[in-house]
């Protein structure tokens, strides 16, 4: 077990009256690989001399002071300052060698900083488009919960604050901002899989979590707050509930499914990565077709073109509404709003999916097994939702 002590030297050129706004000249680290720490009084009375030498010093002696620190470092681990069954030794680090640093035996360190926050924070930077974002703040709010942290976002929120009603406020968003600049960086193994060692976080620590976190299993002791978190904007709702209303008053009575197909960028087999088939929109149609009738399907697309001419080939289209696109968190909610849902691949239709009330079918063979992609899905019921029909 490795504990990791931080001491920021705050050496200043002139006094100030506020230290609000101060950033450490150096950084000193301590690295304890031990059980137990036990300070002698000889070294607690020299440390406290070199904190009040510091804050009374002026810029000229910021290199004799450091100077200083490494030789009272090799005086502790020489002399004895602390106590024999330590091995202890103090460095300065650059931020990319702490950066290299943290990421050995992070979950294991235990940081000792200033702190005004009343709980630690689960920092993360959103990254990729909706349906990802979506994700990231699903599994960030859940492990926030899990752990009992506060947590910040600090890159992309913008997207959040536009379209769900009650996005993610910071009462302080400097502080914590000042926070996630400096804390330890844990990155989960594998985007589409569940990594359970971010469920105990240590809570002494500021965490920065990195990755896409595509698991329902991060947040499914909070799904209904979730849920709640996750509602649209009324101007979102209104545009998708006009649309919906529009095409039950011209078919009344037919049951409507939604359709998201994603193949642009998931049209890779060269790594894996599979887009939906003409087979698998044959098949799940088919599924539905046998169920309900009179049926209706609303398919939203990022290549029409392609499922027009599949669709035309396999099966009669006269059934099939070809959604225009409109804003993403729109197309989103008018495929939540059908009864029933047919999935292929990528994060936005698996948030259509996971809003939808109805019966949901995926495209089971979504990657190929043993290419790069698949490395990101070692066991794939992290990422599918428990009830989804594979097909």
């Amino acid at each position: 077990m490795a504990r990791l002590y931080r001491m920021d030297d705050y050496c200043l050129n002139e006094r100030t009256t506020s230290h609000e706004n101060l950033q450490p000249v150096r950084t000193m680290f301590v690295i304890e690989r031990t059980t137990s720490l036990s300070v002698k009084p000889k070294a607690r009375s020299v440390l406290k001399f070199v904190s009040l030498l510091c804050f009374t010093s002026s810029r000229k002696v910021i290199w004799v002071l450091g100077a200083i620190v490494i030789i009272l470092s090799l005086c502790v681990f020489f002399k004895g300052f602390f106590m024999d069954n330590s091995d202890i030794f103090m460095m300065s680090l650059s931020p990319d060698e702490m950066n290299r640093i943290r990421n050995q035996s992070l979950v294991t360190w235990t940081q000792i900083h200033k702190s005004t926050a009343s709980k630690k924070i689960i920092c993360h930077d959103l990254m990729g488009r909706l349906g990802n974002v979506l994700f990231q703040y699903a599994a960030v709010l859940g492990l926030a919960h899990a752990n009992n942290m506060s947590f910040y976002f600090d890159d992309k929120l913008g997207i959040l604050q536009e379209i769900l009603l009650n996005p993610p406020v910071y009462e302080n968003e400097v502080l914590f901002r000042s926070h996630c600049r400096s804390t330890v960086i844990i990155r989960n193994q594998k985007d589409g899989a569940f990594d359970s060692r971010l469920l105990y976080l240590n809570q002494l620590l500021d965490v920065n979590v990195n990755g896409y976190l595509q698991s329902w299993k991060y947040f499914r002791s909070v799904e209904q707050e979730v849920r709640l978190a996750l509602r649209f904007k009324d101007w979102i709702l209104l545009k998708a509930e006009r649309f919906v209303q529009g095409v039950r008053r011209k078919l009344p009575g037919r049951t409507l499914v939604g359709v998201h197909v994603r193949r642009t960028d998931h049209n890779e087999p060269e790594v894996g990565r599979m887009a939906a088939s003409a087979e698998y929109l044959h098949n799940s149609m088919t599924y539905f077709r046998r169920r309900f009738s009179p049926l209706t399907f609303v398919l939203a697309s990022d290549d029409l073109d392609w499922c027009r001419h599949s669709l035309r080939t396999q099966d009669n289209s006269s059934d099939v509404i070809f959604l225009n696109m409109h804003e993403p968190a729109v197309d989103m909610q008018i495929l939540a709003l059908m009864d029933h849902m047919i999935i292929t691949v990528g994060t936005f239709g698996w948030w259509a999916g996971f809003f939808n009330t109805g019966l949901k079918v995926y495209m089971k063979n979504f990657f190929v097994p043993g290419l790069n992609f698949s490395k990101e899905f070692s066991d794939p019921s992290d990422y599918i939702y428990p009830g989804w029909i594979p097909l």
